[in-house]
């Protein structure tokens, strides 16, 4: 029998060539696709780019943290934890000690962390076996107008970060990294209990739990809960507490069927003008269900489902509101979920296809994405709630206090103390709020200023207004255009009222 004669190194080496370029791909498409999520953004800029006003409940935290005030919302008065986010809080203050300015240091580092979790993103579709999808998945998130204004200012995009990053490490066999990136994920968001669960069911079943490994993770969490109890009185936060305890028809509820919710999954559907689709819960675990059937019991499908799952579950019961930073760490997982069960099928016909078909795919309807319009309500001019915060600091007597029901603009940027009418940093709204009485604070701690929309049907705006006597104590000090169907109002009690 003749020997096959051996072959030349050189030649080996181009024969392994097309594995190792099959392995690096992913990794170049990664970097690739966190580079134009900075492009997009206009990274680094942020000086028309304001966020939401929520995210200035946690800017006014920081701040007054950096400042050496405490961890409160208003300085002087009893400590109340109205932030739901504590370790971006902590993390915003440190920038602040630093010299940074709050809300663009917020902008900067959303901005980079987008940029992490699309690129850890690759990694996670490619650790499952189809990094094409992790590719379509990332570009067309990477595209969309809703993934950055949906979430801008908010701790949202470090969350994601974090969850994603769990997920990846625990399905690469590790164990210290996963249970303390999901540790961190919790104090970021009480909700990233959520993955720090399942990280540490996927270690329990598959045998590699560690007490040695879960100590910084369970150091972290014990810490923070030792902290929170002693300052606050509980580690739960009293925003999400509050909102519990609002009616769907303040803030709506967390719901699949949410148009925000939609356009983070399939942004596409916007260049149709689909803003609701009844059957959406329906629909969406039907394909969540056949994505992971098609792709078989494998661990990396199961590990992504359950966390979708144990989250949706967990902001459903507790009947949070149709916010689209809730959404937004549950879109994209389950949008992989989709390009991984698109990819699986595209590999039926011919399997050498099914990479540069979802590739393509991903590419175009990214790509259709771009023809979308800024959402509605976002600003490149400065918010109405900036304005009147700005216009207190001229006006507003020493002493002066603020009544309102969005909180975080007005408060940020006037200093004034503040009382908040829907219970985020107020502990003291909860029974007022349950009973429907949303203008109690006028009634009962007599703000200098009141600040809100025009009147409405909405039932704040008419608590507001219904309120006897309101009119009668209070005067107009200040208009703020706002919305074509809308401006804000700043009263004030008048004197000797």
């Amino acid at each position: 029998m003749k020997r096959r004669p051996p072959v030349p190194k050189a030649d080996a080496a181009k024969a392994a060539a097309p594995s190792r370029l099959a392995r690096a791909w992913p990794t170049w498409a990664a970097l690739a696709v966190a580079a134009i999520v900075l492009l997009r953004s206009g990274f680094p800029s942020s000086a028309t780019r304001y966020g939401y006003d929520d995210a200035y409940v946690t800017y006014r935290y920081a701040r007054n943290l950096a400042q050496g005030l405490g961890f409160v919302f208003n300085p002087g008065q009893p400590a109340v934890l109205g932030t739901s986010t504590p370790l971006y809080a902590l993390i915003l203050a440190l920038g602040a000690r630093l010299g940074a300015e709050v809300p663009a240091l917020s902008i900067v580092l959303g901005t980079l962390a987008t940029a992490v979790t699309l690129a850890l993103l690759v990694r996670l579709a490619a650790r499952m076996g189809h990094p094409a999808a992790g590719v379509a998945a990332a570009l067309v998130w990477s595209l969309s107008p809703f993934s950055y204004r949906y979430v801008e200012g908010m701790e949202t995009p470090l969350y994601m970060a974090l969850i994603v990053g769990a997920l990846w490490a625990a399905l690469e066999g590790r164990l210290l990294l996963p249970l303390t990136l999901g540790a961190l994920a919790a104090l970021t968001r009480p909700d990233g209990l959520a993955v720090l669960a399942v990280v540490s069911g996927l270690a329990l079943i598959e045998r590699r739990w560690s007490w040695r490994a879960a100590l910084p993770a369970v150091v972290m969490l014990a810490a923070w809960i030792a902290f929170a109890t002693a300052r606050f009185g509980s580690p739960i936060p009293a925003s999400g507490l509050a909102k519990g305890v609002l009616p769907a028809t303040i803030s709506g509820r967390f719901s699949l069927a949410s148009s925000q919710f939609l356009e983070l999954l399939w942004p596409a559907l916007g260049l149709a003008g689909v803003r609701s689709f009844s059957l959406a819960p329906v629909a969406v675990a039907l394909a969540l269900a056949a994505c992971l059937l098609a792709l078989r019991p494998a661990r990396g499908p199961l590990l992504v489902g359950a966390w979708i799952v144990l989250y949706f579950a967990g902001l459903s019961v507790l009947r949070l509101p149709d916010f689209s930073w809730y959404y937004a760490p549950m879109a994209l997982p389950l949008a992989l979920v989709f390009w991984m069960g698109f990819e699986w099928l595209a590999a039926r016909g011919r399997t050498a296809w099914a990479a540069p078909v979802t590739l393509l795919a991903g590419l175009v309807l990214g790509g259709l994405t771009l023809l979308l319009p800024v959402p509605i309500g976002f600003f490149e001019t400065r918010p109405a709630q900036l304005e009147a915060g700005a216009w207190l600091k001229a006006h507003a007597a020493p002493g002066s206090t603020l009544a309102a029901y969005e909180i975080g603009m007005v408060s940020y940027a006037s200093g004034l103390t503040t009382v908040d009418l829907l219970g985020l940093t107020e502990p003291a709204a909860r029974p007022h709020l349950a009973r429907g009485d949303y203008a109690w604070a006028i009634r009962e701690r007599r703000p200098t200023y009141v600040f809100t929309n025009q009147p409405s049907a909405w039932p704040v705006t008419a608590a507001i207004f219904a309120l006897p006597g309101f009119l009668d104590d209070y005067e107009l000090a200040a208009r703020f255009p706002f919305r074509a169907d809308t401006d804000y109002l700043l009263f004030r009690r008048k004197a000797g009222r």
